[in-house]
Parts: C-alpha cells; sequence; structure tokens
C-alpha cells in the first residue's frame, strides 16, 4: 500500500538548486515482508547487490536495513590502479598509493540533498575492503593476486530502505 511519497515537486526542484542528487521516496506499507522477502522479490542474481541490516550496541536489531540491486558505477582497488565501470565503459586510473584520496576526490562531485524524512545513509558508496587493504596504510604483506582486487564499491542507482519499526 501506498503511503506517501517525497519530496513534494517544489521542494524537489528548490533542492536542486543546491544539491545535484536529490533522493525521490516512496513510502510504502510492507507488514508482511522482512528485508530478506524483499530482496528476493527485487534482485535477479544479476550484478552488484548488498542487504546491511543494522545492529546498535552488537546485540540489539538496528532500525533501518538498506538494500541495493543496481550501481550507477562500480570502483574496484587494485594494487596498482583503480578500474570504474561506469555507464558501459571501463576506465583505469592510477591512485599513486591513495586510493582512499581518489575515492574522497570521486566523491566529491556529488552535492546531496539533505532531507529529513530520510535516515543518515540514504546513498553513496557502498562496498567492502580487503584484510589485504590495509597495505595501503600499514605495513603487512599483500599475496593477493594483482589481478585480484583489494577494494569493491558501487554507487546504487536505488536503494531502498526498510524501517524495522514501522514495517
Amino acid at each position: 500500500m501506498r503511503l506517501r511519497q517525497f519530496p513534494e515537486q517544489d521542494q524537489f526542484i528548490e533542492l536542486t538548486r543546491s544539491a545535484n542528487v536529490v533522493p525521490v521516496g516512496l513510502e510504502i506499507l510492507a507488514d508482511m515482508d522482512t528485508p530478506v522477502t524483499i530482496m528476493r522479490k527485487i534482485y535477479s542474481n544479476e550484478g552488484p547487490a548488498f542487504l546491511f541490516e543494522s545492529v546498535e550496541g552488537g546485540e540489539r536489531w538496528g532500525r533501518f536495513s538498506f538494500l541495493g540491486t543496481a550501481s550507477r558505477s562500480q570502483i574496484k582497488i587494485f594494487k596498482d590502479c583503480i578500474e570504474i565501470q561506469q555507464n558501459g565503459s571501463t576506465q583505469q586510473v592510477s591512485h599513486d598509493g591513495d586510493p582512499m584520496g581518489y575515492l574522497r576526490t570521486y566523491m566529491d562531485q556529488f552535492q546531496p540533498a539533505v532531507i529529513p524524512e530520510l535516515p543518515r545513509f540514504w546513498g553513496g558508496l557502498v562496498g567492502y575492503l580487503t584484510y589485504e587493504a590495509v597495505s595501503f596504510f600499514e605495513k603487512i604483506p599483500n599475496d593477493l593476486s594483482i589481478d585480484s582486487p583489494l577494494a569493491y564499491f558501487m554507487v546504487p542507482e536505488e536503494i531502498l530502505i526498510f524501517d524495522n519499526i514501522s514495517n
């Protein structure tokens, strides 16, 4: 059941004056679903996907679960370079030993709007770092193959946010 859509059109237009990423939300009632059942409904077993369950204090379920199945771009960090897949093409750039600096610069292109109805996280880089990625910051052995990514991130095209309190 559709409950509401936000922001309103006039608020959306106003937000685009200071932001180049403005989320559009649709709140629906999902009292017969869980984050896992929703993921089974939306994921076609193709491409990257994620389901993050938040936990507070290490023992209690958090309020939100985050689901994503489509990406705007994918970023793989290797020992010597970064590979960016976007709009059907792949580009390689050097990270000069500072891949996190590159990621910060990459994310600077996005100016997100503030939408009070949404949780603090509603988009951005989603991914993982391998243990060996610590070799960029500390002197540890890195025995991964040069073809194996040390980190993988995606910028989701859509995110479903499941409110575990209100379903």
